[in-house]
């Protein structure tokens, strides 16, 4: 009785085959390299976005003392008024973000009508006008958060389409009558 090779082959293949399909060696490290990237991107997306409302709050309560600080006074009466408040919001950012990268946009008003501005990051940014007292004054600080995670950047971007977000605090006050003696 002749067996056709096609026979053989057949059935060495489905052997193999069976032998293949039951293997289970190896397999931990196949389904640790697949899930690696995907798990890798989540856990420095977490990591981006947790640093990001971090430098977020942290700009918010260094805005408000800087800017108390301006309304009771303290900041014009200085020898260097922006010295002084550069130093205060810098004191406050306790070295997690860069003072250099900090702008900063200090404007005073008759009232309170005229206190907008122009939009922070064009002409505007780092300029710095106290006031005298009672006047009404808006302060904004703004720092660039630039992200190193693909899609976060994408999907956290305020449209600048270069991976980052222009994080801004304000407040707006009135100056205490720091200059009049009761």
């Amino acid at each position: 009785m002749a067996i056709r090779p096609s026979k053989l082959i057949r059935r060495f293949l489905e052997r193999r085959l069976r032998h293949l399909s039951s293997d289970t060696r190896g397999s931990a490290a196949v389904e640790t390299a697949m899930l690696l990237i995907p798990f890798l991107t989540i856990m420095f997306a977490m990591l981006e976005t947790g640093y990001m409302y971090l430098v977020a709050v942290m700009i918010e309560g260094a805005t408000a003392e800087a800017a108390r600080q301006i309304r009771t006074g303290v900041v014009q009466v200085s020898g260097s008024p922006i010295g002084a408040f550069r130093q205060i919001l810098c004191d406050n950012m306790y070295g997690v973000v860069s003072c250099d990268d900090l702008q900063v946009d200090v404007r005073s008003f008759a009232q309170f009508g005229g206190a907008g501005g122009p939009a922070m990051g064009g002409a505007g940014a780092n300029a710095f006008a106290p006031g005298n007292a009672g006047d009404i004054v808006v302060v904004r600080v703004a720092y660039k958060v630039e992200f190193a995670t693909p899609f976060l950047a994408d999907i956290l971007a305020a449209g600048g389409g270069d991976g980052s977000r222009l994080l801004i605090s304000s407040s707006a006050f009135r100056n205490e009558p720091f200059g009049e003696q009761g």
